[in-house]
């Protein structure tokens, strides 16, 4: 008779979106992952009402540059933006962001490109609602262009 001995030690077990990073930077270039993380962890950096009244535009260097609704809410992120770098620097596992601008939308916007001329990877990227996802399925089918 086989007698077997379980190890009464937990094993830790890590959240998806702990790991994340690090997966997705085993992909290609780390600026690119850098850049896809900042965007995908903005909201949960940001937090509540101030994430949706703003969103990264342009991240280069180590400049994230935010566009915000409204000038009056650039003085609510101002006031916690220490907060947002750090949460942000933490969530993709590096201190790439070394500083962020918020600036106001502008009034003046290009209209959205018309959809028998847009790429349809894109339009099947819009149908991803969780960014983090959208993100992840646009990179990999970068990745897969790349191979071919």
């Amino acid at each position: 008779m086989v007698r077997y001995a379980f190890v009464s030690t937990p094993i830790p077990v890590k959240r998806a979106s702990d790991i994340l990073a690090t997966v997705y930077r085993q992909g290609g270039d780390p600026k690119e992952a850098d850049r896809d993380l900042i965007f995908c962890y903005w909201k949960q950096a940001a937090g509540g009402r101030l994430a949706q009244v703003s969103r990264p535009i342009h991240f280069t260097g180590s400049l994230l540059v935010v566009e915000v609704d409204s000038p009056e809410w650039i003085v609510a992120l101002e006031a916690v933006r220490k907060r947002i770098h750090a949460k942000l620097n933490a969530a993709i596992g590096s201190k790439a962001v070394g500083r962020i601008m918020f600036r106001a939308a502008s009034t003046l916007r290009k209209p959205a490109a018309r959809a028998e001329t847009a790429d349809p990877s894109l339009q099947m990227a819009d149908g991803v609602r969780d960014p983090q996802l959208r993100r992840l399925y646009l990179a990999s089918k970068r990745t897969a262009e790349k191979g071919r």
